[in-house]
């Protein structure tokens, strides 16, 4: 493997390797998981 010459060039490699991450999708997913958490937190709570 060779060296990599500049920091274009490394931008481009990573770039390139790195996948585009679905923000969206990511933000809904950590509201719904959150909501579950806080539900199932607030459900044991009553039961003490």
């Amino acid at each position: 493997m060779n060296p990599i010459e500049t920091k274009q060039t490394y931008q481009d490699y990573v770039d390139k390797k790195s996948p585009n991450s679905p923000i969206l999708k990511n933000c809904f997913n950590a509201f719904w998981v959150g909501r579950i958490n806080l539900y199932n937190w607030s459900n044991y709570y009553e039961y003490l």
